[in-house]
């Protein structure tokens, strides 16, 4: 929910849609796994859509009220691309559930194509906070993610825990993540989330992922984000890429800068 800022609950994956013609590691086509990776599946799904699995006894019985907020992003990357970036989010759904997600649309990287957004990645989550009386910890929680990107069978969803605090003089936050169920049975995915902010108007956010597979090292993913807002629904941001999936691919480059024009609705 970007209420604040863009990384109130931002992706940590976004980059992989960057490289092209290309299967990198964790979303090859999507195997049966293990019968255990199967069974813990189906049980973070349970605990996220039940309503009686950690429910919180002082909740209000009252209808909730929904929120909703969309942003449209476009960047333009020093490795000659543009991106368009739309994300969405919802907060208040039953049974406690938060809605977060987005689509990038890109261009082709090296200047050739590089606005005709022929590319794409996607990433939507649902996330369900457990009630401390139950956890003992203030912050735990457990979340779906669902991951598509451009080819086929590059789909993948991921099952796991969230713990999220707050830090920067209690006027930031950081939240980490733990994927260890992946629907392809080989590999997972642990992430750190964070939004500082700096002033009234600017602020650093960002994620740091690390992506690993049974057979291969463990690649990373991150991006650190310079915020500036305009006015409440304009905002200017400059960002650092790093994709390890892109530096091993010889077709593309691993790391860039990106400077973009959000608006928000």
């Amino acid at each position: 929910m970007r209420t604040c800022c863009r990384w109130s609950n931002y992706s940590s994956a976004r980059s992989y849609s960057l490289i092209s013609h290309s299967v990198p590691m964790g979303f090859r086509r999507a195997r049966h796994g293990s019968w255990l990776t199967r069974i813990l599946g189906v049980l973070t799904v349970a605990a996220l859509l039940v309503p009686s699995v950690f429910a919180d006894p002082n909740a209000s019985v009252e209808p909730s009220k929904v929120q909703t907020a969309t942003k449209l992003t476009y960047y333009r990357d020093s490795r000659n691309y543009g991106t368009m970036n739309i994300m969405t989010s919802a907060a208040g759904l039953p049974l406690g559930l938060q809605f977060w997600g987005f689509t990038d649309i890109h261009g082709a990287q090296g200047g050739e194509g590089a606005d005709e957004f022929e590319r794409y990645f996607m990433e939507y989550r649902l996330s369900r906070p457990l009630p401390k009386q139950y956890v003992g910890i203030q912050g735990l929680g457990f979340q779906a993610e669902y991951n598509d990107f451009q080819g086929a069978g590059n789909s993948l969803a991921r099952f796991g825990v969230t713990f999220r605090h707050r830090t920067y003089g209690d006027r930031g936050w950081l939240q980490w993540r733990y994927f260890p169920i992946e629907t392809d049975g080989d590999g997972g995915q642990a992430s750190l989330i964070y939004f500082l902010p700096l002033s009234k108007r600017a602020s650093i956010g960002g994620f740091v992922d690390w992506n690993w597979t049974r057979a291969r090292k463990g690649r990373w993913v991150l991006e650190p984000q310079l915020t500036y807002k305009l006015t409440d629904r304009l905002a200017v941001a400059l960002e650092l890429r790093h994709n390890d999936f892109e530096r091993i691919n010889p077709r593309t480059q691993g790391t860039g800068v990106a400077l973009g024009l959000e608006a928000s609705f």
